[in-house]
């Protein structure tokens, strides 16, 4: 059974969508992620408790035709197709043979139920069959979802979710300058591998040294300076200054606050294409 689920943004950014609660919103991913490899859940009572929804939420669901529910009490989700295609040799059939027998598919791959066969619209193994054939060393051509590729490639990278994340970095850092071209060497380094909690963690250990050592504000580097200069990779020196003419240093406390204070040019992100 694969391990990894997608989500079609035409479908969870559209108005049908967003108009339902946010609780019911959040079921449906959670129902996507625990659905099997042909998009049918069996234990949906269960999940309800576990992630604090309620019935109220799948009637919603199954009203606007996010889910479907068969009087077995298993569902589907409608837009399996659309949201997740697998390699056919590596897909784990269902188990709920009976409820997808009911089905079909229609021309956009989306599950209905009914017994004839209209226009546009085939029997699922058969449309399967012909539209994911299994190939060596080959993903499918609408969603891949192989180890190597998936959350590095860059057609895969939200923007939004980009800009969010190192939002949340650029406020920790003490001495907020250069932050377009600092935004620039971010993405750059997330394509390449590198993660937000790899970034975290560095600049929690200069934070911790500049602390340790007392460094003035005037000698904390530069946002932009520190992130050309990948400083998540540095190794951090945490022993205090020595006394200068037997007076102990005094250690400065730095409060990123007063940087936020301080206006920039470049304090806007703004849209760009990766």
């Amino acid at each position: 059974m694969a391990q990894r689920r997608m989500f079609d943004r035409s479908i969870t950014t559209s108005d049908k969508f967003l108009d339902m609660s946010k609780t019911a919103q959040l079921l449906y991913f959670h129902l996507g992620m625990e659905a099997d490899d042909e998009g049918f859940i069996g234990n949906v009572k269960m999940l309800l408790r576990a992630y604090g929804a309620n019935d109220d939420d799948v009637r919603l669901l199954i009203t606007k035709n996010f889910v479907i529910e068969f009087e077995s009490g298993v569902f589907v989700i409608t837009h399996w197709n659309e949201n997740n295609s697998i390699r056919a040799d590596r897909k784990k059939l269902t188990k709920f043979t009976d409820e997808k027998a009911s089905l079909v598919l229609n021309s956009d791959g989306q599950y209905v139920q009914g017994t004839q066969l209209n226009q546009g619209v085939q029997p699922i193994d058969d449309q399967l069959t012909t539209e994911r054939q299994p190939a060596d060393n080959q993903m499918s051509a609408q969603v891949r979802l192989g180890k190597d590729r998936l959350g590095k490639d860059s057609k895969y990278i939200d923007q939004t979710s980009l800009t969010d994340r190192f939002e949340i970095l650029w406020k920790m850092y003490p001495r907020k300058s250069g932050k377009k071209q600092s935004f620039e060497i971010y993405k750059r380094a997330i394509k390449k591998g590198v993660t937000d909690d790899e970034i975290k963690r560095g600049i929690e250990n200069y934070l911790k040294q500049i602390k340790i050592k007392g460094t003035p504000t005037q000698y904390i580097k530069q946002g932009v300076t520190w992130f050309r200069n990948e400083g998540w990779n540095d190794e951090y020196d945490y022993t205090p200054e020595r006394p200068v003419n037997g007076k102990q240093p005094r250690v400065i406390e730095h409060r990123p606050v007063e940087w936020n204070n301080v206006p920039e040019d470049d304090d806007i992100i703004p849209d760009f294409e990766i």
